[in-house]
């Protein structure tokens, strides 16, 4: 055990935080040392905001991720300063599950090390209340990311160069996520626009209905689909010709929630096969 998990500052009480080092603090039970250990090996730090939301208790481990004396945290409420790779809108939705006691589910952020390298950091944590039920607070773990969310980005630049359809509706047919040939060459649109909508608003309803019937076939079986040829208009208003395969998705529990479509542009090899029966024809 090092000494990076251990706490820097025992939690607020109504007028304040307290601090003080380990031979201040009552020693831990068998049963604290316990809890300890997990919250320790579970993430890289650990935290807890009072009913004020106010940092009360920051494990030292913070500082060797983040690069943040946690001791100049103790005391204040969260704050987006220094954090980058929020949005206003996410900034906005994390205060609102604060202000609302909802648990907090993989809020993320990043922030600039000593040395200027960008670090992405995770953030979980649950509400807390006292045996009267009046909100206490909150307690939670943290973690970095980089190394996730490098491969995500990683593993999304090579998705976005593939001349090829990737893309994922759930079972209400809306947009998960899709690379940059499905959105522009498809939809006429880009990720960032048309992930969260419906494909009906951008293909017609006509044309929506046939891939919500193949998508419904797919989540009710459970198995996904063999290849298949779909014609179907593009954004420039031509007709292709798609060999697709839809495979379904789940989260590891319960039924599949959502598909992914996987397809290749085939209409030169079908202009090659149909020139192919011309010349044989005229030949005959």
């Amino acid at each position: 055990m090092t000494d990076e998990g251990r706490p820097v500052s025992e939690p607020t009480d109504q007028k304040g935080p307290r601090s003080g080092g380990d031979a201040r603090r009552p020693a831990l039970t068998d049963e604290e040392r316990r809890l300890l250990d997990f919250a320790e090996v579970s993430s890289d730090w650990f935290y807890e905001l009072d009913r004020d939301l106010r940092f009360s208790l920051i494990s030292s481990g913070s500082s060797a991720r983040t690069g943040e004396d946690p001791t100049v945290l103790l005391g204040r409420t969260p704050v987006r300063e220094g954090l980058e790779e929020v949005s206003h809108e996410a900034w906005s939705n994390h205060l609102g599950d604060l202000a609302a006691r909802r648990p907090i589910v993989d809020f993320r952020f990043a922030r600039k090390d000593a040395g200027g390298r960008l670090r992405h950091f995770s953030i979980n944590a649950k509400p807390i209340f006292d045996a009267k039920g009046e909100f206490a607070g909150y307690r939670g773990t943290g973690r970095e990311i980089t190394q996730i969310v490098n491969a995500e980005r990683f593993l999304r630049d090579i998705i976005d160069t593939v001349p090829a359809v990737i893309m994922v509706k759930d079972a209400l047919s809306r947009y998960v996520m899709m690379n940059d040939y499905y959105a522009r060459v498809i939809l006429g649109s880009t990720p960032g626009v048309a992930t969260g909508l419906v494909s009906g608003a951008f293909l017609g309803e006509q044309v929506a209905a046939v891939g919500r019937s193949q998508d419904e076939a797919v989540l009710a079986s459970g198995v996904a689909s063999q290849p298949f040829q779909r014609v179907m208009p593009i954004a420039d208003g031509s007709i292709r010709t798609f060999l697709v395969k839809k495979v379904p998705l789940t989260d590891g529990a319960g039924p599949p929630s959502s598909v992914l479509t996987v397809g290749m542009d085939i209409s030169p090899l079908k202009e090659a096969e149909r020139a192919l029966m011309d010349t044989q024809a005229r030949l005959r």
